[in-house]
């Protein structure tokens, strides 16, 4: 049962690939999250998408498939449900004698024949006994396949049996190229680092998009020495721009494409298309450089093109040039680009030489400045090693007023997280390790010298530590209720209750990830914290948190209701 067309698999496979380059570049660590972002990218963008799991008995996911609840599809009422096909199937073979492994198992082996039974009686499920059928053959499939028939997800076949629920289109990930093909091949995909200029690409054009979705995710990174230091959406701050100038992609082809088929320019439509893709790479690096010295590049919009292809490609090539003069002159503030003036439509050579020799400047200066510059790249941008470094003094200098210490630029001072990421201030110089493998060192030993070995992602992250006592203060008070509600005995067993006297209660519960925790308030039953893998949510005094971690953290008697009660005023009342 298969409701899309070759195209429509070949567009749903471009979009996925897409949001595989999303998760990439926001470091998705679990299927769940690809789940999320699925749903969530597909939405912004267009037809929703749901990406949904085959699992065994045991819960282990086996299989991926895709949902597209929206799509409206024809089907034929009378034909017969394949859930009751299988059914049938599976009870005719398991009533065939010397014929081991075929049918249900001794396990499903009377409640198959029986369900066969009655359907052939004509009997129909409930869409609950659906649901439930399904999942329980599921197990079946390959028995299927060798009998001709097929399982397709519930979705495509639950209105057999609820009349009030539309057929949906769905598409089996094993008919998907990788990495969509299995969920292991999804998540060692999701777990490498995007390439750089693709995830300039995806900051440019789409940067409002990606941070509205990146609120919503949070690196395994994310905290530093406890410290809940940056989420992703504030990683991507700064990268809702637009670049109004840039040479997109899907223009660039366009354009080329149509000249490419005019038989007298489409040697010259070539030359300029080349140096058009050249330009775009370069743009990337000249950005990071603009970028990360405060400054930004300032383009002309794009013209409206005539229809004749002469004029068209004279339009074009006059665009090219307005881009790398553009480039050139934001690199290097002291060049002035003479215009290539008005395109010959007789004659393009002239012309196109021109802009091939501004590119080979621009790839020249732009590699130039880059050496000598350094600037370090970031989600959105970039920083220069000179703001990094200063404020990565600034961290340390605001983490020992919070400890009411004073910094001494000659000692050495290091924060690391539980991944194995690491800070270090080793006598004036900074030092960026990942399980003790140098990512990056900028020594300002006459002059900032830098290595530089790492991720933007990581940058991004480091660039954005806090800088304000107050705040180290607060970030600090709540990493150590954090850790204490992480040492309490329902935190291993995913249940219980902390109550604490005239603020509310601390709620323990099983999550996919491990175990949930939600503060809610007694006075207004509204949120006042939420943690997960880390701290999600929290609207507590920073006093009130450092009172309640102490609290935690002493030896405490277990009342018949399994309940700690404190005071927020520090009493204990229990």
């Amino acid at each position: 049962m298969n409701y899309l067309t070759e195209d429509d698999k070949n567009q749903l496979q471009q979009r996925l690939n897409e949001i595989v380059k999303v998760g990439q570049l926001l470091k998705l660590k679990s299927l769940a999250d690809w789940q999320e972002l699925v749903s969530r990218y597909s939405q912004e963008t267009g037809e929703p998408i749901l990406a949904k799991f085959h699992t065994d008995k045991n819960h282990s996911v086996t299989g991926i498939y895709y949902v597209l609840p929206e799509r409206k599809v024809e089907v034929d009422d009378n034909a017969p449900s394949p859930l009751d096909e299988a059914i049938i199937h599976l009870a005719s073979q398991s009533q065939v004698e010397g014929e081991d492994g075929k049918g249900f198992n001794l396990d499903d082996l009377d409640w198959g024949i029986n369900l066969a039974n009655q359907i052939e009686q004509g009997y129909k499920m409930s869409p609950q006994e659906a649901h439930d059928a399904h999942a329980r053959i599921a197990k079946y499939r390959r028995q299927l396949v060798k009998a001709n028939l097929s399982l397709p997800p519930i979705e495509s076949i639950i209105y057999h049996y609820d009349s009030t629920v539309a057929p949906m289109a769905t598409i089996e990930g094993a008919s998907l190229d990788a990495p969509l093909d299995h969920p292991k091949h999804l998540l060692s995909t999701l777990q490498k680092e995007p390439e750089p200029l693709e995830s300039s690409r995806l900051l440019l054009d789409s940067g409002f998009l990606l941070e509205k979705i990146a609120r919503q995710f949070r690196s395994s990174n994310s905290e530093l020495d406890g410290f809940d230091v940056i989420q992703a959406g504030t990683a991507i701050l700064g990268a809702g721009f637009v670049a109004v100038g840039r040479l997109r992609e899907a223009f660039r082809r366009m354009e080329a494409e149509k000249l490419l088929k005019d038989p007298q320019l489409k040697d010259h439509a070539g030359s300029i298309e080349l140096i058009a893709q050249d330009l775009d790479i370069q743009f990337v690096s000249a950005q990071d450089i603009v970028s990360a010295r405060g400054d930004s590049i300032t383009f002309i919009a794009e013209p409206h093109f005539s229809n004749d292809s002469r004029l068209r490609l004279s339009q074009w090539i006059e665009f090219v040039d307005s881009h790398q003069r553009s480039l050139i002159e934001a690199v290097d503030d002291t060049r002035q680009v003479k215009p290539i003036g008005k395109v010959c439509s007789s004659d393009f050579s002239n012309d196109i030489k021109r802009c091939h020799e501004n590119q080979k400047q621009l790839n020249t200066l732009v590699t130039q400045t880059v050496e000598r510059e350094k600037p370090l790249k970031i989600l959105g941008g970039a920083i220069s090693p000179e703001d990094f470094y200063h404020r990565c003094k600034n961290f340390f200098q605001a983490s020992e007023a919070a400890n009411d210490r004073k910094f001494y630029p000659n000692l050495n001072y290091e924060v690391s997280n539980n991944n194995g990421l690491k800070v270090s201030w080793k006598q004036g110089n900074i030092r960026v390790t990942d399980n003790e493998e140098l990512i990056l060192s900028i020594d300002n030993r006459g002059g900032y010298q830098v290595t530089d070995n790492s991720d933007l992602t990581t940058i991004t992250y480091l660039s954005s530590l806090p800088t304000q006592t107050e705040e180290i203060k607060q970030l600090e008070n709540q990493n150590k209720l954090f850790n204490s509600l992480k040492s309490h005995p329902y935190y291993e067993s995913k249940t219980g209750t902390i109550q604490v006297v005239g603020l509310g209660i601390f709620n323990f519960q099983p999550s996919p990830n491990g175990c949930l925790i939600q503060g809610i308030s007694t006075q207004n039953n509204q949120e006042f914290w939420r943690s997960d893998q880390r701290v999600e949510k929290n609207t507590l005094p920073p006093n009130l948190s450092i009172q309640i971690a102490d609290k935690l953290s002493r030896p405490m008697r277990s009342d018949s209701n399994s309940q700690l009660i404190a005071d927020c005023r520090g009493e204990i009342v229990d």
